[in-house]
């Protein structure tokens, strides 16, 4: 595979794990917030260490999206958090998920990347994964307050933002570690002070610090593949592949975790299986 594509695949893998790591965190009573600081700060010496060993940071004004698009990335976090206080996570994961769709849009629009029929159909077959695999029960009626569905509108609006102001650090010139070490230092700074704000002192509880060290470890190896995808492939290729982790996650409830084999299941799996080959082909033919 070529364009990014094993980077990629790297990051559904690295994010699928986060998925689960994020949900034992919440299962022991682990603050978002202070899951958010952990992991954000566990990143930071990996991104830092990177530079150094490769000795590709170097000052430029474009490499000042990426902090912009860190900044976007904890709004987007942080309102999608707050939104499932009082919101069914059935509907609004969904609709967080389809983040790579603005992120797509985006790109498209104004980086002017190639849109054939082989990569709107993977698109499609993504969306469509995200319904079978994340959504409701057919049939099923959970009403969600505004603020919450306000809330998750703006955070799947955010991330898909920040993903394509990364991409455009990387199109205007800003090295791949240049890059990653602008966003973390806006995420890290962020988090890490909304923290301190609501705790009122610089801490975190053991159920934080037990997931979210991994959680950031993980993450720092899967958003850097990602960033590095990205300076040689297209946005809309790439974030819609990294964003389909919950295929990882599925396979591992119905294999380990003894969760309900259902027809609905399957054909989301199929279809986000589907998606990524799709993808993968219309990166070939860029």
């Amino acid at each position: 595979m070529a364009s990014g594509v094993p980077y990629a695949l790297l990051t559904l893998f690295c994010f699928g794990l986060n998925d689960l790591l994020f949900k034992r965190a919440a299962q022991h009573g682990a603050a978002s917030h202070q899951i958010m600081m952990v992991l954000t700060l566990t990143m930071l010496p990996f991104f830092m260490a990177y530079g150094l060993l490769t000795q590709s940071v170097v000052p430029a004004p474009a490499a000042l999206w990426g902090s912009l698009g860190g900044l976007f990335a904890f709004f987007g976090f942080y309102n999608f958090s707050r939104s499932l206080r009082s919101g069914a996570v059935s509907v609004l994961s969904p609709i967080f998920r389809l983040q790579f769709v603005v992120t797509a849009v985006l790109a498209l629009a104004f980086l002017g990347e190639y849109l054939s029929i082989v990569k709107v159909g993977g698109l499609l077959l993504a969306i469509a994964a995200v319904w079978l695999l994340l959504g409701n029960a057919v049939g099923a009626k959970v009403e969600v307050p505004r603020d919450a569905m306000a809330r998750v509108l703006m955070a799947t609006i955010a991330v898909g933002i920040a993903f394509f102001l990364f991409k455009l650090a990387l199109r205007q010139g800003a090295t791949p570690a240049t890059v990653l070490l602008c966003q973390i230092f806006a995420l890290a700074s962020a988090s890490t002070l909304l923290s301190v704000y609501f705790d009122r002192a610089f801490t975190a509880s053991p159920a934080a610090l037990r997931y979210g060290i991994p959680f950031g470890v993980s993450q720092a190896v899967g958003f850097g593949a990602l960033i590095e995808g990205l300076a040689i492939g297209e946005a809309s290729v790439l974030v819609p592949i990294a964003q389909l982790s919950f295929i990882l996650t599925a396979v591992i409830g119905l294999t380990f975790m003894k969760e309900a084999v259902t027809a609905r299941k399957m054909v989301g799996l199929a279809a986000a299986v589907g998606a990524v080959a799709l993808l993968a082909l219309a990166a070939r033919h860029v």
